[in-house]
Order: C-alpha cells, then structure tokens, then sequence
C-alpha cells in the first residue's frame, strides 16, 4: 500500500535561487517577478513529478532567531537582499493562498525548524515526506520517511538524497552531517566551526572517530596543525553544531486536513497572474481547467454575423468599430483584398463583406468615412497598405483610433513580438482557441500557398473580439502611465504616413544593379586567388572553421585571444582587425568578407525585391527597435553601408522618376544637440546655436589646446568622444574605438567630463532614475524599461547604465524625426503636392520631388524639421538634391 507523501518546500531558499537564476522580469508597473515566476516553474514540476497528498511552504519570518540568543553573530555579513526580492516575498505567499498551499512560519524560528518539526510529525503519522530546498543543512533530516532534494542551481538542476545517496555523496549518516558542519563551519551562516577544515578533511575525520564529540574526545591524539587546530577551536565546533542543528520540536500547530493538497482557486489565481503578467501560466490555466471567463464566453457568444448594408444602417456618427482587412499585402505584384470584416462591440455584431468588387469596397469605406467612425485594429499599417492600394484617398480619409500592436509597444517597448493572442491572455486571463498553425495577430489567407482558402469566420470573429477587449484595457493604461502625447500624436498617425511610404516605394534601375553586382563578382573572384594564393592552398574563404585553421594553426599568426573556444578559432571582424598589421591576408579577407555581403545582401537580395512597377516598396516597422527608432525591412535600406565605394555605388541604382528629383533633408548632430539640451550645458548650447564646429570646440577642451591649432585627427579623436559618451562609452570601448591606450581613453573621459560637468550630471541623474524606476523617458515621455538594474551579473548592470544614458537621447531623436515625418506629410498632402515622402532613413528624410515643386518641398522639410521641437538648442538640417540617392551626400 502506498503511503501519503508530503511535501515541504524551503521558501525562502527556492525564492532566492529563482530570484537570480533568471534575467530580471518586470512588469509594466515597474514590479520585478523573476522569483516568484521561477518558483512558480519549479513548484509545478514539484508537484507534476511528486503528486503530494500534503504540501507545504516554509517561509523564515523575522531576522532574529534563538539562534542568535546563542551566536549574535549568527548570518552576520550576508548580503544583503535585493529591495526588489522583498518586495516579492508578500506576492508569493498570495499566489500560495489562491494555489490553496499551506504556508507555515513562525516568529524566533526558521524555515528549517518548521521543516523539521513537520517532517517528524509525518514520519509519526506513517507519511512519507519529500523536502525540497537548496540548503544543505537539511540533509541531516533524511531518514526512512524523508528525502531531501537539493536545488543545486538554476531552475532544474536538483539533487536527491536518500539514505544512501548520502553514503554514496559523504560516506556519512545523516547524523554524522551536523557534525560535519560543527567542523568545517559555514560561512554562509557565518558558523565558524575549526579554522582549516573543510569537507574533505572533516569526513575523514567522521570516518575514524565517528562524530564530533569522539574527535573533540581525542582532540589530543590528533597530530600536526589539524590536532592543534581541533584543540583551538573546540567551543566553536560545538556552538556551531549546535547552531546548525535543526529543531525538530517548534511549537507550531499541525493540521494534517489544513495542508492537504486540493485544487486551487483558480478565479483568484487568474486574477494575480493577470496582474503579474505571467501569461504563460495563465495559458496553462485556460487550457488544463474548464475554468472560463462566463462574462467573456458570454459577451463573445452573442456577437451576431450581419450583411453589411444592415451593419452600415446601425453604426452612427463618430462610432468606434473593429476592423480586419484580409489580404496578401503584396509590395511585389498585386494587392488583392478579399475580405472587408467590421466589428462593433455595442451592438453586438460583426459584418463580412467578400470583396468582389472594388467599387463595392469603396462604398463601404466612403460610408465610414462620412459617419467619422474610429477605426480600431490590430496591425493597421499593413491594411492600411492594401487599403491605399487600391482606394488610397478614401483610405487617407479614415479616422485611426486605435491600434493594439502600436499601443503595446509604447507600453513595452522591450517585447521581440506583440501576438494578439498573447495580448488578450495578459489582459482578459484566457486563451482565445484557434486552429493549429492559424494565428490570430497575422494574415490568415496566404494567398501565395493556396487562392481558394477561405480564412476561417470564428476565427476572424475571435480576432476582432480579441481586439476589442485589449482596447479597453490598454487605453486606460495608456492615459495612467503619461503616454497620450507619444501614443496619439506620434505613433498613430505615423501609420498612414508608413503606409503611404511603402505604396510610394522607390525606382531602383534594375540595370544598374546587376552592372555593380558583375564588378563585385570580378573583384571577388580576384580576391579569393590572392587570399588562396597567400595561404598556399584552396580552401572556403567564408567558412570560419576553416579560415581559423588556416590563419592560426597553418599559418601561425598570432592568436589575438588566450585560447580558441569549444567550435574552433573566433574569425570575428573584432579578432582579425587586431591581428591587421601581421600579414596582408588579413585585410584581403576583411574585404573579401565585405564584398560577398554586399553581393549577397544588396545585390543580389535588392534584385529580388524589385516590384513589377520597377520599384522598391520597403516594409517599414514601428515596433522593434526599443528606442522608437524604425526598422527597415524587406529591404533593409537603413544599412546600406555609406562609407563603402561599392556601398555609395548601390545608392546610385536607386533614382526619381522622370521629371523629378530627390530631396533629402538630414538633421546635423540631432544627438549631440539633444544632449546639449537635455543636460543644460551652457557652453555646448552655445556653441550649437552659433553654428560653431562641436568636435573641434570639444578637442581644443580635452586636449587643452587652441581651438585653431586643433588638427583633423584630434577633431576625429573628439567626434568619437563626443559620441561615445553618448553612449555611455567606456574607456576601454573608446580606446578599441580610436586605436589608444585605454588609460589616455579613460583621461579623455575624464576631461570631457571635467570641462562639461553638466553632461556629467545629467547622465549620472538618468542612471539613478533608471535605477529608482526601473525605466528612463524621452522628452516626449516615451517609456523604457531597464530590469538590467536588478540583475546580479555586473556586464549587465553595466548595460543598463549605458541604456540609462543612451535611451532619452537616442529615443528623443527618433520621436523628433517621426514628429517631423508626420508634419512634412500633412503638408504635402493638404498642400496638394504631387511630390512624395519615400524614405526615412536614421535622420534622414527623402522625398521624390516634382521639379515644379523642388523650392515649396525644401521649404517643407527646413521649416517642419528645424521647428519641430522647442528645444534651447537649435535643429538645423542639411538640404541636398540629386537625381540618384548617391547625389544626396
């Protein structure tokens, strides 16, 4: 007959090893839940694996305990706990409360004591019990009844003892153990035990005398430095014996009823998982329980399909609605749109509308239109790309309200994906069900796999469900947390700009491109005879396993690191460029590797993109990049390299149209000035505002020197300074960055710092804000999290001090720039232009300009770009035409 189990877990103990066996999680609130999300991890697996008729966590409570009555010193010197792991501490015990597991503690007594005193209990009651901790000291505990399992580290790597695990591990009982802790002490604990025994010499000394009292007994037979040592320190064997012996009688009430395991609540579970953000478990949760949100099946059952022309006759003037526009979203060919899906919660109906004819579409849109509805959705920009497509002025008509992936984003903008589905989890607590391989937040017809798929109509129901209760929730959150401003004037109206971006594209001379691509060709096949030639065999350049082999082991160039690691030599960009000067294949291979790239990526990659109206129509991303800076993708047209020939070549493949020109307009310095203007220091403000030259005022500071005797190499020396501390730069980045020492690195630092203290300042002040907030803003209060802070790895805390810094900088010049994208298209479009905004490219805007209207565009982009932000520093840019993006720099 099998005997009821019980378990007991160390709380304190497994909450700590979570705590930093994890990267800092926080929640938008700013509350950090790494521990209590991989204790949760671990308890579920406790109790999957051991299935306990009993369970219960300890928890120490209190810092003073008789054990200190005995040692004052007893802990003494721990370090101290994290504010942040506390603060979980209260979190953890109400998870436990709605998990319906018992929680035991008690004032003057450890978590240890109460484990002892339970698992005595049990073993009297014939149950067997199973302990889980990281802590040692309960191996002593083991018995006929009681295993212990040791949580060595991380989240999975535990050890079980037994009996003879314990003779197998120590050679020892698990009485002999506290002895062994009475001679070799813990410092953890701060027990000092005998000064020069440790866990090997103190078994050996068990397996001769036995136990402690045997060894102290024949402290006088013992020879050399260790009998003497054992002779010295007796009291203190003794005391910490005692001390690290666990008290198995606490007087502690046990309700074998009260500690059984039974199922948990689950309504309160959700309601705290909701809160902490955990929507993995809440996912488990939905998917193992029949435990629903009545209110949620019962609103999502009521929802009606209704023709179109009935949904139309219902909405009224400034309605809010929900739309889906199911489409290929095709850049390349042809935009095809099949389905119009609208939504309208109030009424409690949805309406399909199959579109066969664009006209009828356009009806529709017209409708909405002149009802001023707000339209809310999930991922607008790309519908709106297939809107535009083909009824681009209605579509520029549409009121955009509200986007759930847009508004995510400014809430955190840290997350790699924003899937609705996992949006609606966090929000609403449950898991919206769909088809394998059908998600809710892409398209759900590819046209391209198969023309005649009808996307399914409850699932699409569910998306725009989804997305109206994710609405509600987000708004509000929106407001609460400062981001109106970023959200509604910045971010949702560079939906349409974006949109029109891409249907606008660029012409790129097909001819050009494969005329670049056929030179990089010839100087890489000269370049591989050179390379192969100077290594004295055949071999494939591009394989780094084979390239290390070569350089290092064949040709025995010095090896720039202390050892190669477990896949080989490292053949990183970083490791050849330090080994440059020691043979010329070095740089052959650097300019190897480049050329292959360009081909690969910009040749090749851009021929493959180019559209059936001879352009290229770029996927530009709002949600990516955590600064707020866009992304390009489909080309990646923001790193084509400049400073390259064969990169500024491929510039010149990309053309206006006839009869026009393109226009660029880029901002000089944004960063620097932003900086200026964030730190308030006088003599840079002035400097800009002047129009003096910043890298050349800066060198003639740090290196003490006239401003006119400053040379072209210490002006480069100070640009990358002037950057560098922008970026919170460490001198030994610096010095890798400039080819100097990294103490004349850490003296440039130093001066620069010296001579504008207020740059100092500031970004000291934006490091105790990250770390009192766990996040920093730009001027227009654009939100980023920074858990790095808690983290206990120092590379890490490092970077969070460099995002601290970085972040109100870099953030505040890709919020200006977008500002300014929306203000120059407003213009063009309410001014009638025929010109058109194509590209943004870091700082960088480009239009493709009617040659009629070359002078109203430069005014445009001088007056809406220099004046867009009332900074104390002036914005200034630099206009540029050309026929070709090459001509613009």
């Amino acid at each position: 007959m099998n005997k009821d189990k019980l378990v007991i877990i160390d709380g304190n103990s497994l909450l700590f090893r979570s705590y930093f066996a994890m990267r800092p999680m926080v929640t938008k609130d700013g509350f950090h839940t790494q521990g209590i999300f991989a204790f949760i991890n671990m308890l579920e697996k406790i109790l999957n694996d051991f299935k306990p008729t009993y369970i219960v966590v300890a928890f120490d409570v209190g810092k003073k305990t008789f054990r200190h009555d005995i040692y004052s010193e007893y802990k003494a010197g721990r370090m101290k706990t994290p504010q942040e792991l506390i603060d979980e501490i209260p979190v953890l015990h109400e998870i436990l409360l709605a998990m319906n597991i018992k929680i035991m503690e008690m004032e003057n007594y450890e978590a240890d004591d109460i484990i002892g005193t339970v698992t005595k209990e049990a073993s009297i009651n014939n149950i067997e019990s199973v302990v889980i901790t990281g802590d040692k000291d309960e191996l002593q505990l083991i018995d006929d009844n009681v295993k212990v399992i040791i949580n060595k580290r991380g989240m999975t790597d535990f050890d079980l003892y037994d009996k003879a695990a314990m003779k197998e591990r120590y050679g020892l009982t698990p009485s002999q153990f506290i002895d062994l802790k009475g001679l070799m002490g813990d410092s953890s604990d701060n027990l000092p035990g005998v000064y020069g025994v440790g866990e090997k010499k103190g078994i050996q000394l068990l397996k001769e005398y036995g136990n402690l009292d045997e060894v102290i007994k024949n402290k006088d037979l013992i020879k050399g430095k260790l009998g003497e040592n054992i002779r010295d320190n007796v009291k203190e064997a003794l005391m910490t014996r005692e001390l690290a012996t666990i008290n198995r009688d606490v007087p502690i009430e046990i309700n074998w009823n009260e500690i059984k395991y039974i199922e948990p609540n689950y309504e309160k579970l959700i309601e705290i998982y909701k809160r902490l953000e955990f929507n993995s478990f809440l996912k488990k949760i939905s998917q193992n329980t029949n435990n629903k949100d009545e209110k949620l099946n019962s609103e999502f059952s009521k929802i009606k399909n209704i023709k179109i022309d009935n949904f139309l006759e219902k909405l009224k003037k400034d309605d809010s609605i929900i739309i889906y526009i199911e489409s290929n979203n095709d850049h390349l060919n042809c935009v095809k749109v099949r389905n119009l899906y609208l939504y309208k919660p109030e009424i409690e109906c949805i309406s399909q509308y199959k579109v066969d004819s664009i006209d009828g579409l356009k009806k529709i849109l017209e409708a909405l239109v002149k009802l001023d509805c707000k339209i809310i959705g999930h991922g607008l920009k790309e519908q709106f790309f297939s809107l535009k497509s083909i009824a681009s002025d209605i579509a520029n008509n549409l009121i955009i309200s509200h986007d759930t992936e847009i508004a995510e984003y400014i809430l955190e903008p840290n997350r790699t994906r924003y899937d609705l589905d996992k949006m609606f989890l966090s929000y609403c607590g449950e898991v919206i069900e769909y088809e394998e391989n059908t998600k809710l937040n892409k398209q759900l017809t590819l046209f391209d796999e198969d023309e005649n798929k009808e996307a399914d109509e409850n699932i699409i129901k569910k998306r725009l469900f989804a997305i109206s209760k994710v609405y509600e929730n987000q708004r509000n959150e929106i407001d609460d947390r400062g981001l109106n401003d970023i959200y509604y004037n910045c971010e949702l109206p560079l939906i349409k700009v974006l949109s029109d971006m891409e249907l606008n594209g660029i012409i790129i001379e097909e001819k050009t491109i494969i005329n670049i691509g056929e030179e990089l060709e010839i100087k890489i096949s000269e370049l591989s005879k050179r390379i192969t030639r100077l290594a004295g065999k055949e071999f494939n350049i591009s394989s780094p396993k084979q390239l290390g082999i070569v350089l290092f082991d064949e040709m025995n160039l010095p090896y720039p690191q202390k050892s190669k690691g477990k896949n080989g030599y490292s053949t990183a960009v970083t490791i050849l460029e330090k080994i440059i000067d020691e043979h010329e294949i070095i740089s052959l291979i650097l300019k190897y590797r480049k050329y292959t790239k360009l081909k690969s990526t910009y040749i090749d990659g851009l021929i493959k993109l180019i559209a059936s109206d001879g352009r290229i129509h770029p996927h530009f991303q709002q949600t990516v990049a955590a600064t707020g800076r866009l992304s390009c993708t489909e080309p990646n047209l923001q790193n084509i390299p400049f400073r390259d020939d064969y990169g500024r070549l491929i510039r010149k493949a990309f053309v206006a149209g006839s009869g026009r020109t393109l226009i660029s307009a880029d901002y000089s310095q944004i960063e620097l000035r932003i900086m200026a203007a964030l730190s308030g220091d006088e003599d840079m403000i002035e400097a800009f505002n002047q129009g003096k030259d910043i890298h050349r005022i800066t060198a003639s500071k740090v290196f003490g020197i006239p401003i006119e005797d400053v040379n072209s190499s210490q002006r480069s020396r100070a640009k990358a300074v002037n950057f560098g501390i922008i970026y919170g730069m460490s001198g030994f980045g610096l010095s890798e960055d400039i080819h100097v020492s990294r103490y004349e690195a850490d003296n440039y630092i130093k001066d620069y710092f010296n001579k504008y203290p207020k740059v100092k300042e500031y970004l000291d002040n934006q490091v105790e804000i990250g770390k009192k907030d766990g996040e920093v803003r730009t001027i227009y209060g654009r939100i980023r999290q920074i858990p790095e802070f808690s983290s206990r790895k120092f590379m890490e805390r490092e970077q969070a001090k460099r995002l601290a810094m970085n972040t109100p900088i870099q953030g505040s010049a890709a919020d200006i720039i977008k500002y300014a994208m929306i203000r120059v298209y407003n213009d063009l479009v309410e001014k009638g232009l025929k010109s058109k905004l194509i590209l943004q490219i870091h700082d960088e805007l480009i239009i493709e300009t009617y040659d009629d209207e070359i002078e109203e565009v430069k005014k445009i982009l001088k007056e809406r770009m220099e004046n867009v932000a009332k900074l104390p520093v002036k914005l200034t840019t630099d206009i540029n035409i050309g026929e070709s993006w090459y001509d613009l720099k």
